[in-house]
């Protein structure tokens, strides 16, 4: 049969509280980020980027109305931002 094995490091599915319905699929390349998400199912689907830096991440979400450089920092199945809000690996 198959054999799912949980994604390492950053990669990985995750759920957002502010979006429950939806989804954040995160993928690692080197020191770039490629990030899939769609906030409700039947919502847009939408690439953002992001990129490696001191202490954690900074991603662009300005292709989503949002900022450009958003920090984020991994702690151990979460991805933190600075409004408070964390993503969790599912």
């Amino acid at each position: 049969g198959n054999a799912w094995t949980k994604f390492t490091g950053i990669d990985g599915i995750y759920s957002d509280p502010n979006h429950p319905a939806g989804y954040r699929v995160v993928r690692s390349t080197g020191s770039k980020l490629s990030i899939t998400l769609q906030d409700e199912p039947s919502g847009e689907v939408i690439e953002v980027a992001g990129k490696r830096k001191s202490g954690g991440y900074s991603i662009d979400f300005s292709s989503k109305g949002g900022p450009k450089n958003l920090g984020v920092v991994v702690k151990g199945d979460q991805l933190e931002f600075p409004d408070g809000n964390a993503w969790t690996k599912l």
